[in-house]
Order: structure tokens, then sequence, then C-alpha cells
């Protein structure tokens, strides 16, 4: 007699649940991304005006009228370095703090 083969019982999970998870992992995955490559957040930390580096700023924002083009290439570097690279946007706000 040939040994008869008895079927094991398997479980397979439904369909909608794999495609479920396959859709959390990619939306979590591409979170992880997001917040790994995406710059830091602009804080709004108040400058304080007893800063020297603020006033300074202040000096380029009112000499600029808040263009950061208009400034020359060493002072548009040295105000990129105090402003860890949001220049144009600091001088931007300090000229519009500035006409109010």
């Amino acid at each position: 007699m040939a040994p008869s083969h008895s079927k094991q019982a398997t479980r397979s999970f439904p369909a909608p649940l794999i495609v479920a998870l396959v859709v959390l992992l990619c939306a979590f995955i591409g979170w992880r991304g997001y917040r790994s490559f995406s710059p830091p957040a602009l804080q709004n930390a108040p400058l304080q005006s007893v800063n020297p580096q603020y006033t300074w700023i202040q000096e380029e924002a009112r000499k600029s009228e808040g263009d950061f083009n208009k400034l020359p290439q060493a002072e548009q570097e040295q105000v990129m370095q105090l402003t860890r690279g949001y220049g144009p946007r600091v001088l931007k706000d300090q000229w519009a703090a500035m006409k109010h």
C-alpha cells in the first residue's frame, strides 16, 4: 500500500490584512525617511536685543531693507552662519518687524 499523505492544516492570513500591513509598513518607512532627511524646523525663539549678533543682524536688515541679495557676499556668509542657514528669512522677518 502506498503511504497516505495527510494534509496538514495551514493557516493563511486574509488578503485585506496583508494589504493593510504592507500599507502601514510603507507609510512608516516614508514617515521615517521624511523625518530623517528633512531640515530641522525653524525655531521661533525670540532673539534678545542685548545680543550683539542680534543687533548686527538688525542693522544688516535695515541696510538691505530685508533683501538678502543686497548684502555683500562676505556679509551674506556671516548672516547665513549666524542664522544657521535661515539668513534670507531672518532678514525679511526683521525688516517686517521694524516696519511695524
